[in-house]
């Protein structure tokens, strides 16, 4: 789910890490707070893959800031694994949906990517 939840708000516009982690844990509330331990581990993964690169911008202090950005591959394995995902991204693995409620949420998915896609927001 966290590469997923990566992906997803890096489709929206590129962030730095902090406020990427900042917006999954609002996803995922207190219950599950995402680490950095697991976090930063999981954007270099996907920089290797070629699915996201970081940019430097100038920070408020003297350390820049680093900025990360969708690929055009990370945007196609968005599409993809919400296309067809894994078990694990379409349930909270406490209570695994339905698949009536299962089918909504991927149609909705799918929707918000091609809105996205064709720049309707």
């Amino acid at each position: 789910m966290l590469t997923l939840a990566i992906l997803g708000f890096l489709h929206d516009e590129p962030l730095h890490g902090y406020e990427l982690k900042s917006r999954i844990t609002g996803l995922t509330g207190h219950v599950r707070p995402v680490s950095d331990g697991a976090l930063y581990p999981a954007i270099t993964r996907l920089e290797k893959a070629g699915l996201l690169v970081r940019r430097s911008e100038p920070g408020s202090g003297a350390v820049p800031r680093q900025v990360l950005e969708l690929t055009a591959e990370g945007r196609a394995e968005l599409a993809r694994r919400l296309a067809d995902p894994d078990q694990v991204e379409i349930s909270d693995q406490i209570r695994p949906l339905s698949g009536r409620r299962r089918g909504r949420v991927l149609r909705r998915r799918q929707a918000d990517v091609l809105r996205h896609r064709h720049g309707v927001h």
